[in-house]
Order: structure tokens, then C-alpha cells, then sequence
């Protein structure tokens, strides 16, 4: 897209808002286009000439970097923008000030900060996904119980999670069965893209699938035999076949 680059890098140096929320807009449209963000990439394969966007990223740069200045509509349009406008080869510095927002969005309960989340989550897992590693088992399942069955927060789940600090315990059948209960609802979803990424989440455990004895002989049971959904005052358990 050389001539788009060219003409979007002579409007973004200007100094006006509107021009400048047009401008992201755009590019987050393309990029939300070619690659959705709801369909998990195991890596960046870029589709700009990036010689012809440098000034149009040196601008998203500067704003991510000057989050209080800038409304959540923008800041969303350049996280979604920020991971394609870089090189394969590229491994920008930048991705620390991406993944401050996302430390910061988490805290908030807003739907919007929960939209943030999940697109600084996503850059951050194209470029340094090590970074997760600062968030446990329970920070990230904290974050999308606050959120209340939130779509966005179960995507940002299902990228964390496999990269978190103690990650020993994705072997631990009862977290696992802690983690189902919370994301049970998601399977019920209108949307197959939403009940795909919640199966993501439980594949992310390592659970054994029949009765196994442990070492103290104690046995321990399939995990979807423990799964349970909670429903007021009653409970009943649901078995999942194969």
C-alpha cells in the first residue's frame, strides 16, 4: 500500500484530533480486516511496505506513549494497528509501553478497558509474550471474574495464561476444574467463536482424561467429571463425552 502510506504520512504529522482519530481508524479497519484479532496467530506476517508508513507509526508510537492525552477509541485503534506495522524481523522497544497499558486496563472494570486489554494483550503476545510471565494463575483469573463473563476478557484469558508465572499449576486438575467453572457460561455462547476460545483456555491445561493414582495413592478423577455449573442454590455436575 505504498501510495496510502505516503498520503497518510504527509495528514499524520499534522497537529489536528480529528484528522488524526481518522487516520487510526482507518488503518485499525484494515488491520481488524486482514487480521481479526479474534483468530489466534502464532505469528506476525505483515502486509504493509513498512518504508512507506514510518511516519504514520512514529506517530503511534508517540500517542501510546502519552496514553493521558489520548481517548480509548484512539488508543484502541493503534494497539490494533501497532503489531502490523512493524517488520517480522523487528523487535521494537516499544512493546514495554504496550504492555504498561495493558497492566493498566486490567485494573479498570470498563468494558472499553477490557477491549484495550485484549489488544495490548494481543501485540504483546506477537512480539514478547515472556512478558506475561509477570501475571500468575490467579491475577489473570481475578481479572476476568471482575470482568463478568466478558468476551474480550476470556480472549485476553486464553492468551495469559500459558505464559504465566507459575505455570506448574496448568497441571493441577483442581485449578483446572476452578478456571471451567468460571468460564462455563462461555460455552453456551451464541457465537462459535466465543465457545472456540473458551475451549482454547482448557487446552491449555495438561490434565490426565481417566482415574490416575498419585504417588500417596490418592486418585485423582477425570477433570470434565469435576467440572460444575452453579446455578443459585443448586448444583449440578455436567460430564462432558468424547
Amino acid at each position: 500500500m505504498p501510495i496510502v502510506g505516503t498520503f497518510m504520512s504527509r495528514l499524520v504529522v499534522q497537529e489536528n484530533a480529528q484528522i488524526i482519530r481518522k487516520i487510526f481508524r482507518f488503518y485499525a479497519d484494515i488491520c481488524n480486516k486482514r487480521r481479526p484479532i479474534w483468530k489466534l496467530k502464532e505469528e506476525r506476517n505483515c502486509f504493509f511496505d513498512i518504508s512507506y508508513h514510518l511516519e504514520v507509526r512514529n506517530r503511534l508510537t508517540d500517542i501510546l506513549k502519552s496514553t493521558d492525552r489520548f481517548d480509548a477509541e484512539i488508543l484502541g485503534c493503534c494497539l490494533m494497528t501497532y503489531p502490523w506495522l512493524w517488520n517480522k524481523s523487528e523487535n521494537p522497544k516499544e512493546i514495554a509501553t504496550v504492555f504498561k497499558i495493558l497492566v493498566t486496563s486490567m485494573s479498570n472494570l470498563d468494558n472499553i478497558d477490557a477491549r484495550l486489554s485484549l489488544l495490548a494483550a494481543n501485540a504483546c503476545f506477537l512480539f514478547e509474550p515472556s512478558l506475561f510471565s509477570q501475571f500468575t494463575v490467579d491475577t489473570v483469573l481475578k481479572y476476568y471474574k471482575n470482568m463478568g463473563d466478558n468476551e474480550a476478557a476470556l480472549r485476553t484469558l486464553a492468551l495469559l495464561l500459558p505464559f504465566v508465572k507459575d505455570s506448574e499449576k496448568l497441571k493441577d486438575v483442581s485449578i483446572m476444574s476452578k478456571v471451567a467453572n468460571e468460564i462455563l457460561p462461555m460455552f453456551g455462547h451464541w457465537s462459535s467463536y466465543v465457545r472456540q476460545v473458551a475451549l482454547e483456555v482448557l487446552t491449555h491445561f495438561n490434565i490426565p482424561m481417566n482415574n490416575k493414582k498419585n504417588n500417596d495413592g490418592t486418585v485423582v478423577s477425570p477433570f470434565f467429571n469435576l467440572v460444575q455449573w452453579k446455578n443459585g442454590s443448586s448444583q449440578s455436575e455436567i460430564s462432558i463425552r468424547f
